[in-house]
């Protein structure tokens, strides 16, 4: 496994002053410390081993699997998506727009922002002009960070969106909000796990150089089976704005942020807060999943200041189809049996209908 260096457009550099303070005095204390793991287990073959577990019998039909307790049908999955969760409540989620709109309509507070078409660069660009914050821009349809660009020159941002969008999609624009993202995952009205997700980052020891930390890096990342099959793209472009270059030497206990997404698909990593994040936190989340009607499962991704405060945190949005890995084999911290709680849900629901 080899990580990538890449260069980003110039422009606005965050400020990673949250998330270095997560690095240096949240991780240290998170329970179960580093976490090494070989199980390779996918996200469906992880529900399937919950609903045996559960003495349930699997059979698949077309795209969909489906979960039997003798003859009933007691719940399926339908590519990622499970059947507590409606067709509506997942056209909802997988649009941006629609998603934002639902949310603030219950309160739910969200980043403020507008939506445009793909030919109104000029009045995106007259609102990135009037802001007073760094804005996002997304399509309404993105998955897995397709097509967000986070701060930079908006031509440049407005051309990758364009590149990944279908013809008809619509562009998300909103301010940047700075701090730690969580992704809360909701089943039947409760956060049955949470985890951070930290960008690519090390810790210097004083000895060592950027780059020979992330070598370091690299072979513990190569023993986490969750980790290890996606890159960690160093952003040299982002170093340079602080002075800095992959030679040189950090001081012990420094912590040199690599990459300004924090994407697992980009060298992120994951960590375990499920008993960390403030009650009110875990109540935004559950809040968000009642916006929508018929999402009785999902992944919320929060955005906020300080895990253990709610306030001024955001809910930027509602996956229908989150990968639950990210809590089953986290790079720090305790694994969490999500796809348990989905199988447990469907049936207790089955018996109520």
């Amino acid at each position: 496994m080899k990580w990538r260096r890449a260069a980003a457009p110039p422009g606005w550099t965050p400020d990673f002053a949250v998330v270095e303070r997560f690095i240096r005095e949240v991780i240290p204390a998170v329970d179960g410390g580093r976490r090494l793991s070989t199980d390779s287990s996918g996200h469906h073959a992880l529900i399937r081993q919950a609903a045996t577990k559960r003495g349930l019998s699997i059979k698949v039909i077309d795209r969909t699997t489906f979960f039997y307790d003798g003859p009933l049908a007691v719940g399926g999955m339908t590519g990622w998506v499970p059947s507590l969760v409606t067709r509506e409540a997942t056209a909802a989620c997988r649009s941006k727009d629609r998603t934002k709109t639902m949310l603030t309509a219950a309160g739910v507070p969200t980043p403020a922002g507008i939506v445009v078409d793909r030919e109104q660069f000029d009045e995106a660009r007259a609102h990135v002009r009037a802001s007073t914050k760094p804005q996002v821009l997304k399509p309404t349809d993105a998955s897995a960070g397709a097509g967000i660009t986070c701060g930079d020159a908006l031509r440049a941002a407005w051309e990758t969106a364009r590149a990944v969008a279908k013809p008809r999609t619509k562009f998300v624009l909103e301010d940047l909000v700075e701090g730690v993202d969580i992704r809360a995952f909701v089943v039947g009205g409760r956060v049955v796990a949470a985890s951070t997700r930290i960008n690519p980052h090390v810790v210097g020891d004083g000895r060592q150089s950027i780059a020979e930390l992330v070598d370091e890096k690299l072979r513990w990342r190569a023993h986490n089976a969750y980790l290890t099959k996606y890159p960690l793209i160093v952003d040299e472009t982002l170093l340079a704005r602080t002075g800095r270059t992959i030679h040189d030497v950090p001081a012990g206990g420094e912590v040199v942020v690599l990459n300004s997404v924090s994407n697992v698909g980009v060298g992120g990593e994951t960590v375990d807060v499920t008993d960390l994040v403030h009650r009110d936190l875990r109540a935004l989340a559950v809040e968000a999943t009642r916006a929508i009607p018929g999402l009785g499962v999902a992944g919320i991704d929060l955005m906020t200041p300080d895990i253990a405060s709610a306030d001024r945190a955001v809910v930027l949005e509602a996956n229908v189809g989150a990968n639950i890995r990210v809590h089953t084999c986290p790079a720090y911290g305790r694994p969490r049996n999500p796809a348990g709680a989905i199988i447990e849900e469907m049936i207790a629901t089955a018996s109520r209908s």
